[in-house]
């Protein structure tokens, strides 16, 4: 598998969200402020205080408009956040890319997936609930169901694997992100290779096991770990001529 340009593709990802900023109130008072670009100023807030702190008036007042402003694209903060989770999986385009064989067409974009998830922790409390539908989300499900079927995977498994992966990735997101943010606490910096701090920090006489694996265990936040839990999976559901 031919490794794919991860700088590029973020880069790519992130001016997308650059390109969805108004530079001056005086574009706003034209009537520019759309709903994606509440949607990018909200994610902000949400990925620097959390969900519980974001607001309207907040979002307004980052994008120097009235609170009035907002309603006129969302009814409530409910229903906003509830199309934040799409909006990343839009960001990304996670599906995006000509990856041939099929079980690394699924390894790039669950890869992608992560990557934007985590850098968007605003949006992780929110995953497996309802606001994680969209037509992004089902445009991502479409294109996944439609690589593995014509892979020749049988159709109960397919679905199968589809839930499997997805639960994979939604957990492996979670843990990592509570992980990183423990870091932050703790030491200041959200960054992996401190990751493997909190493992080796356990009593040795009282837990032996996870002080000698250690340094393994911390590997669970890293695109290697993540990718090879994923190959394992499809490999129990791939046609016996293309496993291994």
């Amino acid at each position: 598998m031919k490794k794919p340009n991860r700088k590029v593709w973020k880069t790519k990802a992130r001016a997308k969200l650059r390109g969805t900023r108004v530079p001056a109130a005086q574009a706003l008072a034209r009537g520019s402020l759309s709903p994606e670009v509440i949607l990018q100023a909200a994610l902000a807030i949400a990925d620097r205080e959390g969900l519980a702190c974001l607001t309207l008036r907040k979002i307004a007042t980052k994008l120097d408009a009235s609170p009035m402003a907002i309603y006129r694209h969302f009814r409530n903060k409910a229903e906003l956040v509830a199309k934040l989770p799409d909006y990343v999986v839009g960001i990304y385009g996670v599906t995006e890319h000509a990856t041939e064989d099929w079980r690394d067409w699924i390894v790039v974009t669950l890869l992608r997936m992560r990557t934007g998830l985590l850098e968007h922790p605003g949006v992780i409390s929110l995953l497996g609930s309802s606001a994680t539908s969209g037509p992004n989300a089902f445009a991502v499900m479409e294109r996944f169901l439609a690589v593995v079927r014509k892979a020749g995977v049988e159709e109960e498994a397919v679905i199968q694997l589809f839930h499997l992966l997805m639960s994979y990735t939604v957990g492996a997101v979670a843990i990592e992100n509570a992980a990183l943010q423990r870091l932050a606490t703790s030491t200041g910096r959200r960054q992996h290779p401190k990751v493997s701090f909190f493992f080796e920090s356990a009593a040795r006489a009282e837990y032996p096991n996870l002080e000698a694996l250690a340094p393994k265990l911390a590997l669970f936040a890293s695109d290697e770990f993540f990718a090879a839990g994923v190959r394992r999976m499809m490999d129990a559901f791939a046609p016996p001529h293309v496993r291994g």
